[in-house]
């Protein structure tokens, strides 16, 4: 009898087992599209048996394994972060090359073709007013085209602050959200599948912003830095990035007010910042390549009319801002423009083949090559930066999209292994069902013939 009662618990016990495991694949396939979402894994405990003592054996249900694995893990974050790199210098590298025409029929180099060759108009008949006219409003052209290009570059500029801004406060968000799941797990002292998916969802994210490094403490809460080492999430604590714009351009602070930004080396946060610390001062800064540009040109021809007795046709407020502010003088008059060049012997036209020939001629300012061609130099570089971002890009998305399903292979919801393993489970489930049935005829069978 004993014998019965014993395969009776254990046969209970096996169900016990049987009913977590389908709960399991239940559980498994509901979550099979939940971002972050480990495929888990049913275990089972034989039990002693030794009927002397008392033990009857059987099964009990064990915890519950996850099959994520920390190195996939690491795999996508790290091709995320060098995505988000391409993808935080890509808006603002479309937007300029947007604004430099390469074909020399728009935008800049349109217009100082056009002043070029109203100075080569105004050299063959340098007493007309029509041709000095030209050179005026062509002149103005050349202005508003350089004061367009300007402010299109810092409108992206501004656009990437306030990009970084949003950047930063996302990243705040995510580490909130990690220490919270931090406080969970350490009072609950328990991994449940749902936070778990929810964590590494959140790092996934924060990974495409900012390079990471995460370290798994055995209390089940994470430590998550940046890749230089700054504290995002330490236990149940976060820290909120802050961030600071000077004269350098914009900064990211960490918890202590330390400038953090030339640390940050990957994510969106990083490409971010590297377009507008480097790449918009490189064209508008006091150095930059465009105020270079417009500065060199209104010098040039300003300098070659005051030899001749002239006032100047350009005006700029700074070398830093001579892009933005190059304009044509308000008290210039076509009659104020002097062609003759003061000699000796004096030329008539002197003054007006000089400037014609700028076109050709190298500029010690510019690096001695010639104002169209400086300006192709910025064009093909702001291009090939251009270039570069996208193709950087379309590998990092390929790349993502490799890491992410070479993580599905190893801790993915496969639907079929898991009807697979349902059916399985049904059928051990009905088996012993069956056999619990069988126990239990038997029992009420040995009970009747006691009584009797």
């Amino acid at each position: 009898m004993s014998s019965l009662f014993s395969a009776l618990h254990a046969s209970a016990s096996a169900l016990d087992v049987l009913n977590q495991a389908l709960e399991v694949v239940q559980n498994n396939v509901a979550n099979s599209s939940t971002p972050g979402y480990a495929s888990q894994s049913p275990t089972s405990i034989a039990l002693p048996f030794d009927p002397a003592a008392g033990l009857t054996g059987g099964v009990r249900a064990g915890a519950v394994q996850s099959s994520r694995d920390q190195f996939a893990e690491q795999a996508v974050w790290e091709q995320q972060t060098s995505l988000g790199y391409s993808n935080g210098q890509l808006d603002g590298l479309n937007a300029l090359q947007q604004l430099f025409d390469v074909t020399g029929n728009s935008g800049i180099p349109g217009a100082l073709n056009q002043l070029l060759s109203s100075f080569s108009s105004w050299s063959t008949e340098p007493d007309s007013s029509s041709a000095r006219q030209q050179v005026i409003s062509a002149a103005q052209g050349v202005a508003q085209s350089f004061n367009t290009v300007a402010n299109g570059i810092q409108q992206a500029g501004d656009g990437a602050a306030q990009q970084i801004a949003s950047t930063v406060q996302k990243i705040n968000q995510l580490s909130s959200a990690i220490r919270d799941i931090n406080v969970q797990r350490q009072e609950h002292g328990t991994t449940d599948a749902g936070v778990d998916a929810q964590l590494h969802s959140d790092l996934e994210q924060l990974s495409q912003l900012v390079n990471i490094n995460v370290l798994q403490k055995d209390d089940g809460s994470v430590t998550v830095t940046t890749g230089s080492g700054t504290a995002l999430v330490i236990g149940q604590d976060a820290t909120q990035l802050t961030t600071a714009t000077t004269s350098t351009g914009v900064q990211v602070l960490d918890s202590s007010q330390q400038d953090i930004s030339g640390s940050l080396s990957g994510g969106t946060l990083a490409g971010l910042l590297q377009f507008r610390n480097q790449t918009v001062p490189g064209l508008l800064g006091s150095n930059g390549a465009l105020n270079q540009l417009a500065q060199s040109l209104a010098d040039t021809v300003n300098n070659q009319l005051k030899s001749a007795g002239g006032p100047p046709l350009f005006t700029y407020t700074s070398a830093a801002a001579a892009a933005q502010t190059l304009a044509v003088s308000s008290s210039i008059t076509p009659g104020a423009l002097v062609a003759a060049s003061p000699g000796p012997p004096p030329v008539a036209n002197g003054t007006a083949s000089a400037l014609a020939a700028l076109s050709t001629q190298p500029i010690a300012a510019l690096g001695n090559v010639n104002l169209t061609d400086f300006y192709s130099q910025i064009a093909a570089g702001i291009g090939t930066a251009q270039s570069a971002a996208s193709a950087a890009q379309t590998t990092g998305q390929q790349l993502v999209a490799q890491a992410q399903n070479a993580r599905s292979q190893v801790s993915g919801v496969s639907l079929n292994e898991q009807a697979a393993a349902l059916m399985q489970f049904q059928q051990s489930y009905q088996a012993i069902a069956k056999m619990i049935s069988v126990v239990d005829s038997l029992t009420s069978s040995v009970i009747d013939m006691v009584q009797q």
